[in-house]
């Protein structure tokens, strides 16, 4: 897979002298001194005041139990970027096209996903719906139904977006995906993939997402806030990253939890701080929400 990445590497260069990569440092010194973003939006005000936005050559790990909402998390950060003009790709293991399709509507529309599904609108809702759809479908997003795919097929198919256009690119999920190895140490073979995920963000220079299952062994504790350890064969994926952000939602063990109070605990930044990014959860529709107000 190595081979496969640094043969595609195309003119990006690598080799600086001293003085052009200081150019090079100063001039994006100098764009940050004039309150350029260096990296891509990510639609929360609270998430780029935190991180940046999405940076270039940048692997971020988003993580969580099931419930969570990491697929909408995902979903909903390549939406935000399609429509601050970026071009997404999105790679979907898990769910189908439909299924994401349905998401994307219920968010875009402000309609429930579970009304939607069971074609419970009406006529206003109707009209809502096509307002939306019709938004959705200019946006430069492209996403790509691969529950059968290695993580092999789906870099090449990243490759073959990128020739076209590519600003970023967000894989539903890790421990969903196929190896292209063989091998009985499955902490190996999720290692490889993350170590491929992040060549395929630094070869590419774009910003890659890649979403991860966290152990279940957390709802044994007391406090259930995930942490670095929780990371499902997390020691190669944990180096790999440059980024780590777990999604807690306390409403998914508390009764008396408010349903909209969310949590992205930023585990992990290579290039800044730690903390906690407050947000707003809209099961609903399926939709995670700035929570600084």
């Amino acid at each position: 897979m190595s081979e496969l990445l640094g043969s595609q590497a195309g003119d990006k260069k690598a080799d600086y002298s001293a003085q052009d990569l200081m150019a090079k440092t100063i001039e994006r010194i100098d764009a940050a001194s004039q309150g350029e973003q260096l990296g891509l939006k990510t639609g929360w005000r609270s998430m780029d005041k935190k991180l940046g936005g999405w940076h270039s050559g940048d692997l971020t790990i988003i993580a969580g139990r099931p419930g969570m909402g990491k697929s909408a998390m995902g979903m909903n950060a390549a939406v935000n970027a399609a429509r601050l003009g970026a071009r997404v790709g999105f790679v979907s293991v898990e769910m189908d096209a439909v299924s994401l399709g349905m998401r994307l509507a219920a968010s875009a529309a402000g309609l429930s996903v579970s009304d939607l599904r069971r074609g419970n609108i009406t006529t206003q809702d109707w009209q809502t719906l096509a307002r939306a759809s019709s938004e959705v479908a200019k946006l430069p997003l492209r996403v790509l139904d691969a529950p059968s795919w290695t993580m092999g097929q789906i870099i090449r198919q990243c490759h073959a977006w990128h020739r076209m256009g590519l600003d970023m690119v967000v894989i539903d999920y890790l421990q969903r995906t196929k190896p292209d190895i063989k091998t009985d140490r499955h902490d190996l073979a999720i290692g490889q993939m993350a170590k491929d995920c992040k060549t395929l963000a630094a070869v590419l220079e774009i910003p890659v997402l890649l979403l991860s299952q966290l152990s279940r062994n957390l709802e044994q504790r007391q406090d259930k806030r995930p942490n670095m350890s929780d990371l499902r064969e997390s020691g190669q994926i944990e180096q790999e990253a440059d980024n780590i952000l777990m999604l807690y939602r306390d409403a998914v063990y508390n009764d008396t939890a408010d349903e909209r109070d969310a949590e992205v605990l930023v585990e992990k930044q290579r290039q800044g701080p730690v903390g906690m990014i407050p947000m707003i959860w809209d099961g609903e529709r399926a939709l995670w929400q700035d929570g600084e107000y």
